[in-house]
């Protein structure tokens, strides 16, 4: 998986409107791990904010998801 397709995704993430209405009551983060490529993005869920970036969210996330790209 290209970082440029990841940066991509996590920018559209953080601009979804159905995303934002999902984190208007979460406060949560998640961690996202390609197997086969090595790729690693997280996205942060923050009472209504969305953030989402390349490789492992800073502090301990409350969900990890280990994945092929097939898969993601």
């Amino acid at each position: 998986m290209a970082n440029e397709t990841i940066q991509k995704f996590c920018a559209l993430c953080a601009e979804d409107a159905a995303l934002q209405n999902f984190s208007k009551k979460r406060k949560m983060s998640l961690f996202f791990r390609i197997t086969d490529t090595g790729d690693q993005f997280h996205m942060n869920f923050d009472t209504g904010t969305v953030t989402a970036g390349e490789g492992a969210p800073e502090g301990s996330p409350d969900l990890v998801l280990s994945m092929n790209s097939k898969t993601l």
